[in-house]
């Protein structure tokens, strides 16, 4: 009997089609020659495209233009795919609304088709236009097909969501404000309305709570809204369902949307089931009046909430702040970054005091503040373990070091204070740097010029961990002698025993030059460290 390709086993069948180097266009189309090879080369597709191993990381591009075939359709149609650890979906810059949607029936199809799935980052474009004028059929499908894909990743068991870039449907409503400086009070009925008020029923709407507070509400926006006369009420829900089944503990806001009607009702239920306990706000530009809801809207929906990390919130005041903070009194972990605040522009001036909070143990925040805050309430605090403490972001421009910053600091320094205080305080300090790309040359600088007067080892022997950031690939090759530069900026922290460098992208040559310099140089050189963690992993250090 002659033998043919189907008569072989899987095994080879997957091996041949693996190093024969077929084109991902022929794997795909393969797979619709027979039942046998659908899985076969669905699976060898979706290897082809980067996903080696879907249960454990699986991240998908959605492509601009509509092609044959793609990566998402390739996951919904292999029954091969039924969980994954870490989902990543990237959607297409400048897409159509219609094509969004659609965008988002195809994710939430796969979504729905897991047994389960632990941490989900949704990706939009962050540079995408508002939707200013829209039908009121547009703003309803946009909310309707977006909460059905945040309720199906809820009712999947996802533990951490991030959604990051949304700008669609943030224009639905607007903030109006009664006896409040911050915006204009309610103004008589217009002529529109009253015209409104013939057109509808006489029975007054009722009023979700997300829409309304004791000094403000929100109403339906005449200037993006084509139908003025509609009384509907435009919220996202979040489902029975996904209240039921919902794990979720971990939730990151990077958009506008999610914290403006209509998402921002899905936001508000999902925050207030008990099992959240992390919420991260970052990269939205918002001030004085929204945040003044959002300091009422947000408190109440999670009191219970053990972790906050808020960074480039826009511009906040102080009282925003504390009112802000002061609403979740369970907090255990704080991180305050890259806030506009003012009481964060001079350390001369007056500044705000972090209100009481019983359970902290953990605060994170740029040096500016956090030192001369810390200092005048510390007290407020008696269950504190670590203080991390975030250097100014602006050493890679300059040739500024440490010692200039908390130079300008020595008379209110909180660190000088703790060195002072012995080996052992209270409270870990942690310090948090930007590394710039020459990281050797950098290293070096902060170990040259040694003054006699300057008091930088005296700080410096209170910090007990490291943190290294990198946003580009280093370079050390062409350096010299950069074991021995290593080795002298190590050793200016006695009694660190802690020591960690991340890549804020996640790009492959950042990532790889980060694990090559310490692989090569720095493993070479920290020694008795308790932790050494690298890109999110432990490395385990010689006991030479």
């Amino acid at each position: 009997m002659t033998a043919t390709l189907l008569s072989l086993p899987n095994e080879l069948l997957e091996k041949i089609l693996e190093e024969n180097h077929l084109p991902p266009s022929t794997l795909y189309e393969l797979a619709f020659q027979c039942r046998r090879l659908h899985e076969i080369c669905l699976s060898a597709y979706i290897k082809k495209s980067g996903l080696p191993k879907v249960d454990e990381r699986c991240t998908v591009t959605i492509p601009y233009r509509p092609a044959s075939h793609d990566l998402m359709t390739a996951l919904c149609l292999s029954s091969a795919v039924t969980q994954t650890q870490y989902f990543c979906c990237n959607f297409p810059r400048f897409a159509t609304d219609q094509t969004m949607l659609q965008h988002f029936a195809r994710v939430e199809r796969f979504v729905a088709k897991l047994k389960a799935v632990d941490t989900v980052v949704l990706n939009f474009n962050s540079f995408e236009e508002v939707a200013y004028v829209f039908a009121e059929d547009d703003a309803i499908a946009w909310s309707e097909g977006l909460g059905n894909l945040l309720n199906t990743i809820v009712e999947r068991g996802c533990s951490s969501l991030q959604v990051r870039g949304l700008l669609k449907i943030m224009d639905v409503y607007r903030e109006v404000t009664v006896g409040s400086p911050l915006l204009s009070p309610l103004q008589p009925p217009s002529l529109l309305s009253q015209l409104k008020s013939l057109f509808t029923s006489t029975e007054p709407t009722p009023t979700p709570p997300v829409l309304g507070g004791q000094n403000w509400k929100y109403e339906r926006n005449p200037t993006t809204n084509r139908n003025f006369f509609s009384p509907k009420h435009i919220l996202t829900q979040l489902s029975p369902q996904a209240r039921a089944h919902s794990s979720l503990t971990h939730l990151t806001i990077a958009t506008k949307s999610f914290l403006c009607p209509p998402v921002l009702q899905w936001t508000c239920s999902v925050l207030s089931m008990s099992y959240v306990t992390d919420l991260t706000i970052e990269d939205v530009d918002f001030f004085g009046p929204t945040w003044s809801i959002l300091t009422d809207l947000l408190p109440q929906s999670a009191p219970t909430l053990k972790a906050l990390d808020l960074k480039k919130c826009g511009g906040l005041s102080d009282q925003q702040i504390t009112r802000f903070i002061k609403g979740f009194p369970n907090l255990e972990r704080l991180s305050l970054d890259q806030l506009s605040c003012f009481w964060t522009e001079s350390l001369n001036g007056p500044f705000a005091e972090l209100p009481p909070l019983d359970r902290l143990t953990t605060i994170r925040g740029e040096a500016k503040w956090i030192l001369p805050v810390l200092t005048s309430t510390l007290t407020s605090f008696p269950a504190l373990q670590h203080v991390k403490v975030v250097f100014s972001r602006g050493f890679r421009q300059s040739r500024s070091t440490i010692r200039d910053t908390v130079q300008s600091l020595s008379e209110r320094s909180l660190l000088t204070e703790l060195a002072k205080l012995g080996p052992n305080p209270r409270f870990s300090v942690d310090i948090e740097l930007l590394a710039p790309e020459e990281i050797v040359s950098w290293m070096q600088r902060l170990t040259e010029h040694k003054n006699p007067s300057d008091q930088t080892a005296t700080w410096m022997s209170c910090i007990s961990g490291i943190v290294l950031v990198v946003d580009t690939r280093l370079e050390w090759s062409h350096e010299r002698k950069v074991k021995d530069t290593i080795r002298q900026w190590y050793q200016q922290f006695p009694r660190v025993q802690k020591l960690i460098i991340n890549s804020l992208v996640d790009e492959g040559y950042v990532v790889r030059s980060v694990e090559q310099f310490c692989q090569l140089k720095l493993l070479k050189v920290v020694k008795g460290l308790d932790h050494f963690e690298v890109n999110g992993r432990l490395w385990e250090l010689s006991a030479e």
